[in-house]
């Protein structure tokens, strides 16, 4: 689309160079030397001129939309986007304004918009393969997946061998779970061109989350020697490494991803994890620690910190990391989960009671916060209500044979024997393993 662009300005070169001698100084004069800056890619200078013939002449359709094709190669999507509706507005039209500017509006987000551009593109170009794998890719950032691969299918329809609309249709059946589909297409599109980097990148992501770990390592080596600087791809070869168990190749990985973006907080995250799986803790709180510098609230990394200083007694410190995730989202129930857990180990059974109970305010129907309170309530000797929570709990998941053998044991020290011997039987009908001592008794 630009090289079309480019190729019919430098057919004007000569005209424009004749405009310039004739009338320098007019809207005509600057609009010919914005065209000559433009085809030497020097698109400030471009902008300059063509800004000039507009102050000369306010409804120069064409100066607006050469200046917002030099806005968009300088990365200035929204002045591109200004530019582009004004020559609209003054009668601009056909395929390519369209166009560009659906690409200026995807570039700054406006997915929906950028659609109904790409669309307006077709109705001046029903044969053009780029505009339906344009319109694609803009509907897969609007998680239309199915919409997206009817207009891939048209693309490579429309133009044979079209490598890149093979592998956003891959891409869009990935996302909308058909992982054989997918892989068929990324293959294709390598198929037709061996050196197609976002294949190889597409085909090892849907691989490795089909949980086929050796497959993606594959392609992902296949990517890095196409690109050595890849750090998201080293990133995500990392993390399949990592789901193999092999951890230090995993953090080697995630290494390289960090050496080359420092700024990486994927990368550090990952490398925590595995570094805490390797039993490496000190190491996993320096990432963590890095990741709440990168990424102030990623209430991750600090559930991250809490569960590392947990495994090495500080009890304190974890507390203090799980308080500030759920400063960050008080509605992530996990995080009081993770506290509580911790309160109740070190014998803060009220403050366990307390999390548990703004869990219940969260999710009212979580069975395991009802379960978590009652042992915290058992423990704290108020037995009526850790009663209350175990019978609460099996009402919501009445097929967990441990909460009726648990009640079972309360009800026992309440002296409810019946009670308790139905709890046993209730457990073991489920497979929970009961004492036979117990059921002995139960049946005296």
């Amino acid at each position: 689309m630009h090289s079309l662009m480019e190729s019919e300005i430098s057919e004007r070169l000569q005209i424009m160079k004749e405009i310039i001698k004739i009338s320098p100084d007019s809207e005509y004069g600057f609009f010919a030397e914005g065209l000559l800056e433009l085809s030497e890619g020097r698109y400030k200078e471009s902008i300059e001129q063509f800004t000039k013939a507009i102050e000369i002449a306010g409804d120069f359709t064409e100066s607006y939309f050469r200046r917002g094709y030099s806005k968009a190669k300088q990365q200035d999507y929204y002045g591109a986007v200004q530019d582009y509706r004004k020559a609209i507005e003054l009668g601009y039209s056909g395929y390519e304004i369209y166009m560009l500017r659906g690409e200026a509006l995807f570039r700054t987000g406006r997915f929906g918009e950028a659609i109904v551009d790409y669309s307006k593109a077709i109705e001046f170009k029903p044969t053009s393969a780029e505009a339906y794998n344009s319109r694609g890719v803009a509907k897969i950032k609007k998680t239309e997946y199915v919409s997206a691969i009817t207009d891939f299918d048209k693309a490579v329809r429309l133009k044979r061998g079209y490598f890149e609309a093979y592998n956003n249709r891959g891409y869009a059946k990935y996302r909308s779970g058909n992982y054989k589909d997918a892989i068929a297409d990324c293959s294709m599109a390598i198929e037709l061109n061996i050196t197609f980097y976002d294949a190889y990148c597409n085909r090892a992501d849907i691989k490795s989350d089909s949980g086929d770990y050796t497959g993606a390592i594959d392609d992902y080596n296949k990517a890095i020697k196409l690109k050595k600087d890849s750090a998201e791809v080293y990133n995500s070869r990392g993390y399949a490494k990592y789901r193999m168990g092999r951890y230090a190749e995993a953090i080697t990985d995630y290494s390289i991803a960090i050496d080359q973006r420092k700024d990486f907080a994927k990368a550090y995250y990952n490398r925590a994890i595995a570094r805490e799986d390797a039993g490496d803790y000190e190491g996993a709180l320096k990432d963590y620690t890095v990741v709440t510098r990168l990424e102030p609230r990623d209430i991750f990394a600090y559930i991250g910190m809490g569960n590392v200083k947990e495994k090495v007694h500080d009890y304190q410190g974890a507390v203090s990391d799980y308080s500030r995730a759920i400063e960050l989202n008080p509605s992530y129930d996990k995080a009081y989960f993770a506290r509580g857990y911790v309160k109740y180990k070190t014998g803060d059974y009220i403050g366990a009671i307390e999390d548990y109970s703004c869990i219940i305010k969260i999710s009212p129907q979580n069975a395991q916060a009802y379960y978590n309170r009652a042992i915290a309530r058992e423990k704290n000797k108020d037995l009526k209500g850790a009663l209350a929570d175990y019978s609460r709990s099996v009402e919501l998941k009445p097929d967990d044979g441990r909460t009726y053998y648990d009640r079972g044991e309360l009800e026992i020290q309440m002296g409810m024997k019946e009670e308790a011997c139905a709890d046993y039987k209730r457990a073991g009908a489920l497979s929970y393993r009961i004492d036979k001592e117990k059921l002995e008794r139960c049946s005296k």
